[in-house]
């Protein structure tokens, strides 16, 4: 497995706010918390490369990023890149999300992002992309890198995901009642808590499934 990873300035060891206009930068190795996430995919797993960029540099120029990211992805023959995770950052949760969308549709394959559901990324996004919740602190790092680990590796195995069968049999249910509403959408959002239970929402309330990615 070929991993490229993006961070931002302050993870991927730059600096902090004051080097939030730094522009892309590439590291040929894991770094920060890459090197966590590296052995808790599999021996066979290597981040291959590390995308880091300020967060003011990304959001202003987004275009710029993207055609840069998409360029060096394939470059290096990556079968999955992984974003974050961001936390509750706002700048760094939409960089990595857009870049997140772009690979996926232009290189077509999986790709991560990790990001508190707080974060604006996740309202932008999670129609589109697989989220791990990570929380808004970075206590738990080694936790939600790890949830991320399993997910990419069912969706580099193609196993199937979605929500347990035990709630897929209740939205049966209820439609067979006559529920007037989609209690469940099957695909989105697709998020995931930092105990990689996934998340189902609907227009009343949030609902955390079983245990599903151990």
């Amino acid at each position: 497995m070929r991993v490229v990873h993006y961070l931002n300035q302050f993870f991927g060891g730059i600096g902090a706010e004051e080097h939030a206009g730094t522009p892309l930068e590439v590291r040929d190795s894991a770094v920060g918390p890459g090197r966590l996430l590296e052995p808790l995919l599999g021996d066979e797993a290597r981040v291959v490369m590390t995308l880091i960029c300020g967060d003011n540099y990304a959001v202003e120029n987004q275009e710029t990023l993207t055609a840069s990211v998409l360029e060096k992805i394939r470059q290096v023959g990556a079968n999955l890149f992984v974003a974050g995770p961001c936390f509750d950052a706002g700048r760094y949760g939409m960089a990595a999300g857009a870049l997140c969308a772009a690979v996926q549709s232009e290189l077509k394959i999986p790709v991560i992002a990790g990001m508190s559901e707080e974060n604006p990324g996740v309202d932008l996004y999670r129609d589109a992309l697989y989220i791990v919740d990570s929380g808004s602190s970075p206590v738990k790092m080694r936790e939600v890198l790890g949830k991320m680990a399993n997910l990419g590796k069912k969706l580099i195995g193609k196993a199937a995901i979605g929500l347990p069968a035990e709630r897929e049999a209740e939205v049966k249910r209820r439609r067979a009642g006559g529920s007037p509403f989609k209690i469940f959408n099957y695909h989105s959002p697709r998020m995931f808590d930092a105990l990689g239970h996934p998340v189902a929402r609907s227009a009343r309330f949030i609902s955390t499934a079983e245990k599903y990615f151990s």
